[in-house]
């Protein structure tokens, strides 16, 4: 007797749906781009309301001013002492567990009369929240 293909429950499939869902929502430096990109032409002001206040500013010619904020976070990585190679022993703490820096700096350039012109992020954790 042949048996009929077992489909997946529907608990099953409204799971698997749920985390699509959350992975699909991931913040992603693409996103990040994109809602940086949404701030060009807009003014200083609405910036620095949305963003709180810069961690620089530059003065520039031509009355132009750099904005920069900037994040970041160390975070040790739990790794036995044996594991860790000679290499990177060197670069890890006393206690031989290597850092990981995680940071963003996203800078606007805002022309003389308080418009955005123009943005850039650099950084291994440039994400949006």
């Amino acid at each position: 007797m042949k048996h009929a293909p077992k489909r997946p429950s529907s608990s099953r499939r409204l799971v698997a749906m749920v985390f699509a869902a959350l992975l699909a929502g991931c913040s992603t430096p693409a996103r990040h781009e994109a809602k940086l990109e949404t701030w060009v032409g807009r003014d200083v002001d609405q910036l620095i309301a949305a963003f709180g206040s810069p961690t620089s500013t530059r003065s520039m010619p031509g009355g132009r001013i750099r904005l920069t904020w900037s994040t970041g976070r160390s975070s040790t990585i739990p790794v036995p002492s044996k594991a860790i190679p000679s290499s990177i022993a060197t670069l890890a703490t006393p206690y031989r567990r290597p850092i990981r820096w995680f940071g963003c700096t996203t800078t606007f350039t805002v022309d003389a009369s308080g418009t955005i012109r123009s943005w850039q992020r650099q950084g291994n954790h440039c994400v949006s929240r």
